[in-house]
């Protein structure tokens, strides 16, 4: 599945329900896994296994990136100072990047997508 093309028209807001990361692609130990991240807490993506989203590549920082839940319900996807980078549909992010679901994120060599509930 290809990431929607730039300057496609976004979607509502997240609402405040659990969202889900699912890894489109990446190390056979996640490939194909979805993980839930819930609204009320940070989620922290990284290699290092102390992180909430731990993933086992070493193309991705210990703790690459994050996506923080807003009071308004939506989340929010902050790169920690990556040695890579984080890319949201295939472009650099500076700062934060408000998501509102079918974004693909692209954390080293692993590619996630995003999705509400």
């Amino acid at each position: 599945m290809a990431p929607p093309a730039p300057g496609a028209a976004p979607a509502a807001p997240v609402s405040g329900r659990p969202a889900r990361l699912v890894v489109v692609n990446g190390p056979d130990a996640v490939r194909g896994r979805t993980y839930v991240v819930q609204p009320g807490k940070v989620t922290v993506i990284g290699r290092d296994s102390q992180v909430d989203l731990a993933i086992p590549s070493d193309r991705i920082s210990r703790r690459h990136c994050q996506l923080e839940p807003t009071a308004d319900g939506v989340f929010v996807l902050a790169d920690l100072g990556s040695s890579n980078g984080t890319l949201v549909n295939q472009e650099r992010i500076a700062g934060r990047k408000v998501l509102f679901g079918g974004e693909y994120i692209q954390v080293g060599d692993v590619l996630l997508q995003f999705a509400e509930g």
